[in-house]
């Protein structure tokens, strides 16, 4: 566990030096949730101490991953929903919780459950879609919403534990922008360590030299 918190606090603060000025936001998942859980049931007076200054609580997950100094903003607890936009074009962020056996069936379930666009991770697979829902706000009396899953950063080769030796992943990111109050959704893939970002091809590099740097007293 403790090389895994040091490993991810290091990428956290790989993407805060790369943008010193981004707000960078964490919706709590089902693992990090595992942990919150953990101290809630089985911790007793411990899970319950808090900063006396701040009221912040002593133990929880960005006490643990020691997130002081990197202005990351932490939703919790699990299933807390995060507003990108909530005016002419609302967007909702959560990590999700619901999921389908196939490529394409979590973000149908979505669409199905969220009458607003929303995107989500969980499932770590690539899924867009898009539908038009009833509006009687608006001239014509409808509205298109869509649900996207933009994949997994994680290593879909088998290294990662999972349910099955042969998962279904893929890996990815999604990018929302805003245009005269209209969102627009796009899924970049990620496919041998290359992405297609605004025409431009990004391809990906090995950190792990650095990562031994940084980090010398753990054996990566």
């Amino acid at each position: 566990t403790n090389p895994a918190r040091a490993e991810l606090r290091w990428w956290i603060q790989q993407l805060r030096e790369a943008a010193p000025s981004a707000r960078i936001v964490w919706l709590e998942g089902n693992h990090e949730h595992r942990i919150s859980r953990l101290l809630t049931e089985r911790a007793g007076e411990l899970g319950g101490l808090v900063d006396l200054e701040t009221g912040e609580p002593m133990v929880s997950v960005p006490r643990i991953m020691q997130m002081d100094g990197l202005q990351v903003e932490y939703v919790a607890p699990y299933g807390t929903p995060w507003w990108l936009w909530r005016d002419s074009a609302p967007v909702l962020l959560h990590h999700g919780h619901k999921h389908g056996a196939k490529g394409g069936q979590s973000v149908a379930k979505a669409l199905q459950d969220d009458p607003v666009s929303s995107i989500f991770g969980h499932v770590h697979r690539r899924e867009m879609a898009a539908r038009v829902v009833a509006d009687p706000r608006r001239l014509h009396g409808s509205r298109e919403v869509f649900a996207l899953t933009p994949g997994t950063i994680a290593r879909t080769d088998g290294a990662v534990p999972a349910a099955s030796p042969r998962v279904d992943w893929q890996q990815g990111l999604g990018i929302i922008r805003r245009v005269d109050g209209v969102a627009h959704e796009s899924l970049c893939p990620i496919k041998a360590g290359r992405v297609i970002v605004d025409g431009r091809v990004l391809t990906a590099r090995d950190r792990l030299p650095e990562l031994r740097e940084a980090l010398p007293d753990w054996r990566w």
